[in-house]
């Protein structure tokens, strides 16, 4: 007797399972292709505020520094140099996770609708080849398509895109893997703008710390003279 509950069982999990990925993977494309724009956006004007400040900090030295002390001063600066320091590390990896998303994008449209295009010309070439007896290979070399693709891009796109199809070869799920190191990216982007929004706190703790310890020096000597 044919076994026709375990083929068909392994079907049946093999179609949740195909169709959950897929549900997710819309999921994580739908977010990165906004939320990580609106922490951009966000970091830009986080950056020239943050940048306009230390400007003029650094700018007044010769009147902020006597009036903070210099080892107030520099502190300050210090904060708001690496409040920066983490804005421009958030942009840059927020380049590439939008970067990503744009590319997927278009692979998901464009790249789709020319492949279906290839294979209607495979099929009318295969079909030639037959009637004429030859053995033409018409499989669409996608690993050609990466080679020449990584030769326009940088060392460290190349390296990342080799890291990624590795992971992705590897792991039992190719199609979530795809996301998982644009998510990666995205959690560093928001951890880089709060490390950078706290820096900036920092700055601006150190700076009122100092204009308060002046001011509790002032009432001191204000007392002392009336006494």
């Amino acid at each position: 007797m044919v076994d026709v509950e375990t083929p068909l069982r392994e079907w049946n999990r093999l179609n949740h399972e195909n169709h959950q990925n897929l549900m997710v993977a819309k999921m994580a494309e739908a977010l990165l292709s906004n939320a990580p724009q609106s922490i951009d956006q966000f970091a830009n004007w986080f950056i020239a505020g943050i940048g306009a400040s230390a400007a003029i900090f650094l700018s007044n030295v010769d009147k902020i520094s006597p009036f903070l002390g210099i080892r107030t001063y520099r502190m300050a600066l210090i904060f708001f140099g690496i409040s920066i320091l983490f804005g421009v590390l958030s942009k840059v990896v927020g380049t590439y996770v939008l970067s990503f998303a744009a590319m997927h994008k278009v692979i998901v449209t464009e790249v789709e609708v020319a492949l279906k295009k290839y294979d209607e010309q495979a099929a009318q070439i295969k079909l030639a080849a037959e009637e004429n007896k030859l053995d033409i290979n018409t499989d669409f070399d996608l690993h050609a398509v990466m080679q020449k693709f990584d030769t326009l891009q940088t060392p460290l796109g190349r390296w990342l895109r080799a890291r990624s199809t590795r992971k992705q070869l590897a792991s039992a799920n190719p199609m979530l893997e795809t996301y998982r190191m644009p998510f990666k990216g995205w959690r560093l982007q928001v951890g880089f703008v709060l490390l950078s929004m706290l820096s900036a706190v920092s700055a601006i703790s150190t700076v009122a710390v100092g204009i308060s310890g002046l001011t509790n020096r002032a009432r001191s000597r204000g007392r002392q003279l009336r006494v």
